[in-house]
């Protein structure tokens, strides 16, 4: 099982490298990095304090370390950190989604050794599906923080799962608390494991007539601990930006029917591409009859739909690649293989000597189904990563251009240049710059003014 689980890690590996290249979001990061680095504090232009990412623990993780290359004398980039770090965090994704199927399918130790090798393929499965998906491969290595979101979710998920019930669950208030830190949408994970752990306790008091409670002690003790340093971060966010919410909610958010149709849109496109038009996704219900495992399979499911009701609802992603996606991306996959399984099981249950040969060949069969379709989905793919390498590289002319134009002119002041697209033109270039779209610019996601020609795309 190791041994396959590296092989298929290897092949993601080589997927990545394929693919390899920095998204344009990502230097956007890197430039609160840098400023913060040379002491100009966590701010996007100087003397301008706008909380323009939704990253807070990404860019503290890229500012220890590049202080330490900066002190030890290290000959590694900021560019090759935040890749590198994407790598390792996409690799992460793969042993945890093992790790987490593995846990869901509970092996019996009396089983044969045919039956622990199907076990294992059972496992191992959702993982390749992951290794030979788009969304995946693409935002594995865009050096983003995205995939370490992801990990730090299933890591969430799995000490919920093994927490002990009479005790806070320490480890799964930790991992959330970071998650938080990481992407708001960590807050929203944590509310929704949370809701899963108040209902199903309230619902095994009710089964045993006892006094019921919707929050018992432990799990407000679990709430508290939770938000005791988020309510220090909010402190610290409302003191040194003046706003509750990054400034990037107020330059997307917007509760309209055009986003709802927009969110409807982005899903569609996603269902299409993975999920056999939301196939995928709904076939676990048949999971729910076994009450042996409902408590686990009801979690994951309860994510998986109510994220997805999530992104409808905020509108998608602007950005390619069904990142938005990602975090369920390996809850779905392993819901889908234990439910296909259950149901090959009981479609032929009277004839258990065929049962295995079966299932070895419905795997077979589903493990080339993904690697064909990534194939199909890899074109799409190519194009967006050969458009966001181009756009850096012109980005990084552009700014390469200004900074020598401002030594000829010989200004005291920077120059300043107002574009929409501001992540390797402001990292390459010390130009004071404004965000057309507003990300990093208080005023306009304040005062938002339509721009003619802003959402075209370019060729």
């Amino acid at each position: 099982a190791y041994g396959l689980l590296s092989l298929i890690i290897a092949l993601f590996i080589f997927n990545m490298f394929e693919v390899r290249f920095i998204q344009d979001d990502a230097y956007t990061s890197m430039r609160y990095v840098k400023n913060f680095l040379e002491g100009k504090g966590l701010v996007f232009n100087e003397g301008e304090r706008v909380e323009g990412y939704t990253n807070f623990l990404w860019i503290v993780i890229l500012s220890g370390i590049g202080f330490l290359n900066h002190n030890l004398n290290i000959a590694l980039t900021l560019e090759n950190t935040a890749q590198y770090l994407s790598i390792i965090s996409s690799i992460g994704v793969l042993i945890l989604t093992y790790i987490l199927s593995k846990r869901i399918n509970q092996e019996s130790e009396s089983e044969s050794s045919l039956a622990r090798i199907i076990y294992e393929l059972k496992n191992l499965l959702p993982v390749f599906l992951l290794a030979f998906s788009t969304p995946m491969v693409y935002w594995g290595v865009s050096a983003m923080e995205t995939n370490l979101f992801v990990s730090l979710v299933l890591l969430s998920i799995i000490f919920y799962i093994n927490g002990d019930k009479d005790k806070p669950n320490l480890t799964f208030v930790t991992v959330s608390f970071l998650n938080s830190l990481l992407r708001p949408e960590g807050l929203i994970f944590f509310a929704l494991i949370i809701f899963h752990k108040i209902l199903f306790n309230y619902l095994e008091r009710e089964k045993q007539k006892a006094k019921s409670k919707m929050f018992d002690k432990i799990t407000r003790k679990e709430i508290s601990l939770f938000l005791f340093p988020l309510i220090i971060c909010l402190i610290f966010r409302l003191v040194y930006y003046g706003y509750p919410l990054p400034n990037t909610f107020y330059a997307k958010t917007e509760f309209t029917f055009q986003f709802l149709q927009r969110g409807i849109n982005y899903f569609y496109d996603f269902a299409r591409s993975y999920l056999l038009y939301g196939f995928v996704l709904i076939l676990p219900i048949v999971l729910f009859k076994n009450k042996i495992t409902i408590k686990n399979i009801t979690l994951l499911f309860g994510l998986n739909i109510s994220w997805t009701v999530i992104v409808i609802l905020i509108g998608g992603d602007v950005l390619p690649i069904h990142r938005f996606f990602l975090p369920i991306m390996p809850i779905i996959m392993i819901l889908f293989v234990k439910a296909v399984v259950e149901i090959i099981e009981k479609i032929i249950s009277q004839k258990k000597i065929i049962l295995q040969p079966v299932l070895i060949f419905i795997f077979v069969l589903i493990s080339l189904l993904g690697y064909l379709n990534y194939g199909k989905q890899k074109n799409e793919m190519m194009n967006k990563r050969y458009y966001e390498a181009g756009l850096v590289k012109k980005m990084k002319i552009y700014a390469e251009w200004v900074e020598d134009q401002s030594k000829i002119m010989r200004k005291s002041k920077k120059l300043t240049v107002a574009l929409s697209t501001i992540g390797a033109f402001s990292y390459f270039s010390d130009a004071k710059v404004i965000d057309l779209v507003g990300l990093t610019n208080e005023y306009i996601a304040h005062n938002p003014k339509e721009v003619y020609g802003i959402n075209d795309e370019l060729p």
